[in-house]
């Protein structure tokens, strides 16, 4: 054998992701062997730019097979396995080919690499870290084993196999994917194949586990997690995967105290990694015990930046746990404390780790705006997008819009002419809007090709219709997908309630999705500038104004524009129509001032009306000195959350 690597794949209607995978190994290796199980798109064509050497096979539902097929045409000292969906890290390339050139090919000896599986888009930052043989020598008695999540077996038994740093990016778990391809599906179907010819092992309860919460299925996926966690695969790595699932799993289905227990147990055993802190956190939250929370997150937080390891690695399963997890989470708790400089922090973190994050930008860009000169956010944003690529100009222009801030949308988009970046017709309209240019707006319009069409559209047409007071834009309304709850006559609906003449004609009824769709185009209004049409647009929709106002106050206090919630809050309350909500805000306000007494009966009427609020349960109990009333509340917490109880009290004895 003279050449060194061959790159081995399997592969059906990977025509999105095929170049990519192929694109970042095609200079390293020396043959590139790809075997087709059945491809309708353009898989073979993309294949046909990179390798001669492309077969057929049909498929048996048998993935062990379909890459033995593969590996068996291999020529080279050494093979890679990858999936289309997959890609390497280029720039550990040059060394991996140096180590192969020093191993000894001729005995059997595998490579584990490390698999970065990411959960949302690249940009988002989500990933699970995972590892799998995927680099081994190219001997006769190595091959794959098992129908799915096949593994590289030795015919005689035990092998060598070596962890070995070379990075494989993975993003065939993002649900858009899964949803598409319909891998459960796909999977399950093998699965109940293999139960009638083989009884199953642990790591098949554990995949099998997979897939049913992969689906959402939690109650079985929790079930075959069970049967995996055995005493004889303990210290296997799949079950660090399996107890991480499991945590999860037991989360989702509200099993706090059976989580726990998991999570004391981990905590013991990996004191040094950010993990089972991160789930400890998530536990306490839930429960409602949100200083607690915040501690552990902020522990997460703290391993991150001092990893005890040489390696640096400061997690078991995730690189999030340490990060992004409860970096998300501590702006919520900062945020909701009122506590803007450790939220602006947060934020600033997450956005840098998450560049994708729209919310979170949205939301650094929201509190920034309130605090800071419009210089001052623009040199903020280049020390976090360092250096700015076209994509954060775009994302930074389209986030500035959303804001409806001006002078950052004027900025932004000169820079977008100046990354020669188009933007699409949604936002050209919506910036038309924002800057009142109505001729502008209509001049796109009038350009605009049927295919143009489409529903994301619908709300910048029906914003235009009431601030220009133009019935005839209703023309171009598009059908929403099945999906969605609102139509198309719901929206021309809306748009007859702005431009109605008459303040008397008012909707007689309007359901919960009519209504938080017409908060949003309030609320839209509003930050475009536009407050004569918000002020007459409210006017119409009397009947429904104090379900509105709450809904609006609410909006108003959680972007921390505290008077513009309060003008609303003191009608209502004045009306006795506050929501639970506005009792809640106003009570934590009062708290926050120092007014316990005032702060703790806004608290308490807040839990009347709505029980369901763990967190506000605690807020209250850390401030409360009268027993009876403490008694009250804990009775009330008791009867809603029973299954929390015994974990809150254990908390509260400790704290």
């Amino acid at each position: 054998m003279s050449n060194l690597l061959s790159l081995c794949m399997i592969v059906r209607d990977e025509e999105k992701v095929l170049r990519r995978c192929l694109e970042s190994v095609k200079n390293f290796v020396d043959e590139i062997i790809i075997v087709d199980t059945g491809s309708i798109d353009a898989t073979k064509q993309i294949a046909c730019e990179y390798t001669e050497k492309i077969y057929d096979f049909e498929w048996i539902n048998d993935f062990a097979a379909a890459k033995n097929a593969a590996i068996q045409r291999a020529s080279s000292k050494w093979i890679l396995v990858l999936d289309a969906d997959e890609y390497v890290d280029s720039t550990q390339m040059d060394r991996l080919l140096n180590m192969l050139k020093e191993a000894d090919h001729t005995k059997p000896l595998g490579y584990i690499l490390t698999i970065f599986n990411y959960t949302g888009s690249i940009r988002e930052g989500k990933m699970v870290e995972s590892t799998a043989l995927r680099l081994f020598s190219n001997h006769p008695d190595l091959s794959f084993e098992r129908a799915i999540h096949e593994q590289v077996a030795y015919r005689y038994g035990e092998f060598e196999q070596i962890y070995y740093r070379l990075s494989i990016f993975h993003t065939g778990y993002t649900l858009e994917t899964r949803q598409e391809k319909d891998k459960s599906g796909r999977n399950l179907a093998i699965f109940e194949k293999l139960k009638e010819t083989r009884q199953f092992e642990e790591y098949d309860f554990f995949t099998l586990g997979n897939e049913y919460f992969a689906i959402g299925d939690l109650k079985k996926a929790l079930y075959y997690y069970k049967r995996a966690s055995t005493k004889k695969v303990e210290n296997q790595a799949f079950m660090l995967h399996c107890s991480n699932r499991t945590v999860i799993t037991l989360i989702e289905l509200d099993r706090l105290k059976e989580a726990l227990e998991v999570v004391e147990d981990g905590l013991k055993r990996f004191p040094a990694y950010a993990d089972y802190y991160c789930y400890k956190g998530l536990i306490l939250e839930k429960i409602g015990l949100t200083s607690l929370s915040t501690q552990w997150f902020e522990t997460c937080l703290k391993i991150s930046n001092s990893p005890q390891g040489k390696d640096g690695r400061y997690w078991l399963i995730s690189p999030n746990y340490g990060s992004i997890i409860p970096l998300t989470h501590l702006t919520n708790s900062y945020l909701a404390s009122s506590d803007i400089p450790q939220t602006v922090g947060a934020l600033t973190k997450l956005v840098s780790l998450s560049p994708g994050d729209q919310m979170a930008l949205y939301q650094l860009l929201n509190l920034l705006s309130q605090h800071e000169d419009t210089n001052s956010i623009i040199q903020f944003m280049e020390k976090i997008y360092t250096p700015l690529q076209p994509i954060d100009v775009l994302q930074l222009f389209q986030v500035s819009l959303l804001l409806g801030n001006n002078s950052l949308i004027n900025y932004y988009q000169q820079q977008c002419k100046q990354h020669d970046i188009v933007l699409s017709l949604q936002y050209k309209l919506l910036l038309a809007l924002i800057m009142n240019r109505q001729s502008e707006f209509d001049d796109i319009l009038s350009g605009m090709q049927p295919s143009d069409h489409s529903e994301h559209n619908n709300k910048v047409i029906i914003l235009a219709s009431i601030v220009w007071k133009q019935r005839a834009y209703t023309s171009l309304l598009c059908e929403t997908d099945q999906s969605n709850s609102l139509k198309k006559g719901d929206f021309i609906r809306f748009i007859d309630i702005a431009l109605s003449e008459e303040d008397s004609n008012y909707p007689e009824q309007l359901d919960a999705a009519q209504l938080n769709f017409i908060v949003t185009l309030l609320i839209d209004l509003f930050k475009f500038g536009y407050f004569d049409a918000y002020d007459e647009f409210l006017q119409k929709l009397q009947p429904f104004y104090f379900l509105l106002a709450n809904l609006l106050g609410d909006y108003f206090f959680a972007q921390n524009q505290v008077q513009l919630a309060i003008d609303y809050y003191s009608l209502l309350i004045q009306k006795e129509q506050l929501g639970a909500l506005g009792y809640e805000n106003i009570g934590k306000l009062y708290v926050s001032q120092g007014d316990l007494e005032e702060g703790l009966s806004f608290i308490t009427k807040s839990l009347k009306i709505n029980p369901r609020r763990p967190s506000l349960y605690i807020h209250f109990f850390e401030f409360c000195k009268h027993k009876d009333m403490t008694n009250e509340l804990l009775n009330m917490y008791r009867e809603q959350y029973p299954h929390y109880y015994s974990i809150l009290l254990n908390n509260l004895k400790n704290s």
